[in-house]
């Protein structure tokens, strides 16, 4: 017998005679690939996309020069004077109400900038790129004024003609260009040149902002210089001061996602296994024979391999296609998702890097290489006298129980102790790894559990219950077969059940968090875009006029400044610390009542950090931080620590005296408004506009921020709960392949049975039964990790991962939609094969016998 022979006998007539089993294990190991590319891909688009979006605001040689007050155009002629300055970006920005087709869309931001400079301000590919100059000059005209609009006020308003409403004069807006990506002032934004903005505003020989580019690597020593020319009153912020917190974003989903990455290719490589394993196993009387015909061990050894080896490639390739597919289908909801989080974004096509090809390739070769060579050993210690039994094989699986249970507590438990030092040492590659091997120690406890149980249940099943009984011993007799995809089943169960009270809780201690923070009747914020640190500030003359107005209780003036400390993002906050309390209810670690809060506030230096900033730096109540200023450094007290669930997590409070003290910045960003009564909301409206006619600030009640604040926790869900079901399915799906191939290995003893008077009633009853023991014995399996890992997270890693505290709580809406989904899988479990097992026994039944 040659090798090609071999081959063909082997694999070739195994592939022909098992095509349904094949096509089952092919589908699962497909999806499994599909979820890891679709994750590699999103997450690679998204990021790339955000990166490009902050690339200016994250550069180190750029600054922004801002004041209180229009900057007066006069001090551009001394910063030329200056040889280190590459470029100098004048920048205006105003709120208005736009119309297309004299339909109105709502308000949005109109910049005025240099046009020729557009480049330096966004700098990626854009549609105007190319254009000669003649075509920049045509952007000077007085009217219509040409302009460049963001793509998804492209989206909306298409090349039209705009209309924006200026002090009361509609003035026309012709769309000569559009930007391919979102920009820092939000995806609906027009742009124009400065002298255009200042004809439009009447705003002569002033700008709001001064963006400035340098040619030199020192940059300390370059902004000394500016600020040595500059008036006192202008503020100087370099561009990178931010770049950690878009670090931080991009790093905490990257390891979220990382994590459902390596939890998806553990499964993937539990079905190869599950795969391969099912082929030997099935294949076994075929080995006998064909050694005793003169194949040789290695060679059945090397083609079994070799089949594992075929069935990851091939996976692989269909994998990458279903996976592109997915993310082309899916990208936009998922962007849509992230914009309204972070930044506006925006992807015009998802590319697929040839790195990532051949990293999949390679990746999910090597899984199968590394567990296809443990089945490839049983196929290679295969004997004659061994093939013709299959209790052999039951009976040395069955000594090998204990030591899996061995095996399976040691992991749990190095697992468990290997999370001490992550947690001091603050690695979360770590967290996660040690979370793995929790997980995969579960795999190696089930075929215990499962003899238990099954033990358990023929003890309690009454005789007359003829279908369990036989379903129990069916079951124990393959426990070999399907122990392990019961074992993949239960890790995606655990991983089902941890995220889904993971997710219930943090909705509870968000909404709870969300309804007491958010208890103003009135928010004005400058902010149109959802990035944190980008925003205008509110005229001086409007914030005296809001404090003053006979329906304002109370006013909370809020300001910021991102500063670096020691190497890590910190905002700093200034705000009316007198309101906490009874108006601003922000939740404290230590409760207070007002008589403490008033005590703590009488002294300027006294200050609030955020609970995940007192765990980063060790800090606690009473203890002493020092905070750089522009005059230098200030030893602050924490005279207490809030609890914060927003996505910037390192936060100081402290008084707006406090703050104007360290930055000679008076300006305000946000005003929390309390009203004597919430009637008194619309009369308040109405006077704001009437004071001022081109009022062009959002304006939102207490109901539409509380709305907006839960919507976007619940979209921080929504990839996650996809990947995660994603996961569930295809496991599932490799459960139903076992169990569809359990049932019709009976085919013999349910011919039998129906030749005696069974009935389909009977049928389908033993086959639901079977379906029903299996999903018991994952979830049990499930249970075991879903415990431990939930104990581990809420008693000791929820600040290391979350960085907040969270209460455990579990709805019920999650249990009975869990229990639908499980019952649902089990029904269609045992259905499924029943039925086909009916149309063999009713067609090919007799002809079998």
């Amino acid at each position: 017998m040659n090798l090609i022979q071999l081959f063909n006998l082997v694999v070739i007539s195994h592939l022909k005679q098992q095509k349904l089993s094949v096509l089952f294990a092919i589908v699962s190991i497909v999806l499994g690939v599909s979820v890891y590319v679709t994750i590699r891909l999103t997450t690679d688009n998204i990021l790339t996309s955000f990166q490009a979006s902050t690339n200016y605001i994250s550069e180190q040689n750029t600054v922004i020069i801002s004041a209180t007050m229009p900057i007066a155009e006069s001090v551009i002629p001394e910063l030329l004077k200056i040889p280190d300055i590459d470029v100098i970006a004048p920048l205006s920005m105003h709120f208005v109400k736009a119309y297309s087709d004299n339909k109105s869309i709502g308000y949005v931001p109109i910049i005025g900038i240099d046009i020729l400079t557009l480049n330096q301000i966004i700098p990626t590919k854009n549609t105007f790129e190319g254009l000669g100059l003649s075509n920049y000059v045509s952007f000077l005209q007085d009217e219509p004024v040409n302009a460049v609009i963001s793509k998804g006020l492209a989206r909306k308003v298409g090349f039209s003609h705009l209309k924006l409403l200026i002090n009361g004069v509609y003035k026309p807006i012709e769309v000569k260009a559009v930007i391919d990506n979102a920009t820092i002032w939000g995806d609906e934004v027009i742009i124009v040149d400065i002298k255009n903005f200042q004809d439009l505003f009447k705003e002569y020989s002033t700008v709001n902002q001064l963006h400035l580019t340098f040619n030199t690597s020192d940059i300390k020593k370059a902004i000394a210089m500016v600020t040595s020319v500059l008036p006192p009153s202008l503020t100087v912020t370099q561009g990178n001061e931010n770049v950690q917190y878009a670090e931080d974003i991009t790093s905490t989903y990257r390891f979220n996602l990382n994590f459902l990455t390596c939890l998806a290719l553990l499964v993937t490589a539990i079905i190869i296994y599950n795969a391969i394993s099912h082929y030997v196993l099935e294949r076994r009387r075929d080995f006998g024979i064909m050694l005793i015909l003169g194949a040789q061990p290695n060679h059945l050894f090397i083609f079994t391999l070799l089949t594992s080896m075929l069935l990851a490639v091939f996976c692989s390739f269909l994998g990458l296609l279903v996976g592109y597919l997915i993310t082309w289908l899916n990208i936009h909801y998922i962007i849509q998702t992230f914009s309204s989080l972070f930044l506006p974004l925006d992807i015009m096509e998802v590319s697929v890097p040839l790195s990532l090809a051949m990293e999949v390739i390679l990746i999910v070769t090597i899984i199968a290489l590394l567990v296809g060579i443990f089945p490839c050993l049983e196929a290679y210690k295969t004997s004659t006298r061994q093939t013709t039994f299959y209790q052999t094989y039951e009976q040395q699986f069955q000594a090998k129980i204990p030591r899996f249970t061995l095996l399976a507590m040691v992991l749990i438990l190095v697992s468990s102790l290997g999370l001490i030092p992550a947690i001091l040492k603050w690695n979360i590659n770590i967290v996660y790894i040690s979370l793995s091997g929790i997980l995969l120690g579960t795999a190696f406890f089930l075929p215990a559990l499962l003899s238990y149980l099954l033990v358990f249940l023929r003890k309690i099943i009454p005789p007359l219950w003829l279908e369990a009984i036989m379903a129990v011993e069916h079951i124990k007799i393959t426990m070999r077969k399907n122990v392990v995809a019961i074992a993949a089943m239960s890790i995606t169960i655990s991983l089902y059940l941890s995220a889904m009270i993971i997710i219930d809780s943090t909705r509870y201690t968000c909404t709870n968090w969300i309804n007491q923070i958010l208890s103003a009747d009135i928010y004005i914020n400058t902010k149109n875009s959802t990035f944190s640190f980008m925003g205008n500030y509110i005229a001086n003359e409007m914030v005296e006029f809001i404090v003053n107005r006979p329906e304002v209780e109370a006013t909370n003036l809020l300001t910021h400044r991102d500063i670096s400390y020691k190497n890590k993002s910190l905002r700093i906050i200034g705000m009316v610390l007198p309101t906490i309390g009874d108006y601003y209810k922000l939740p404290l670690v230590q409760p207070m009542d007002k008589k403490q809060l008033q005590s703590i506030f009488s002294d300027p230096r006294n200050i609030l950090i955020s609970e995940h900033l007192a765990h980063e730096f060790n800090y606690h109540i009473g203890d002493t931080i020092l905070i750089p200023g522009h005059h230098g450094s200030l030893q602050l007290k924490i005279a207490n620590i809030f609890y914060n669930y927003a996505n910037y997590q390192n936060i100081l409070i402290m008084s707006n005296s406090l703050f104007m003290q360290l930055y000679d910045d008076p300006r305000i960003e946000s005003a929390l408004l309390y009203l004597k009564h919430p009637a008194l909301y619309q009369p308040f409206l109405d006077s704001l506009k009437e004071a001022f006619p081109d009022l062009n600030l959002p304006i939102q009640n207490q109901t539409e921020v509380k709305n907006r604040g839960i919507n976007m926790m619940e979209q921080t869900f929504k990839i996650s709960k996809a990947i995660i079901l994603a996961i569930f399915v295809l496991t599932a799906l490799t459960l139903f392949n076992v169990l569809e191939q359990l049932i019709l290995s009976r085919k013999h003893e349910f011919t039998i049975f129906w030749s005696i008077g069974a009935n389909d009633y009977t049928l389908i009853k033993m086959c639901l039964w079977e379906s029903f023991i299996i999903y018991i014995a994952a979830v049990l399996g499930g249970l075991i990790p879903t415990i431990i890992g939930l104990f581990l997270i809420f008693k000791f890693l929820t600040q290391f991962l979350f960085g907040i505290n969270i209460t455990f709580v579990v709805s019920y809406q999650s249990i009975i939609s869990f229990f639908i989904l499980l019952s649902g899988l089990v029904v269609l479990d045992g259905l499924l094969p029943a039925f086909k097992m009916r149309t063999f026994i009713n067609v090919k039944g007799l002809k079998y016998e």
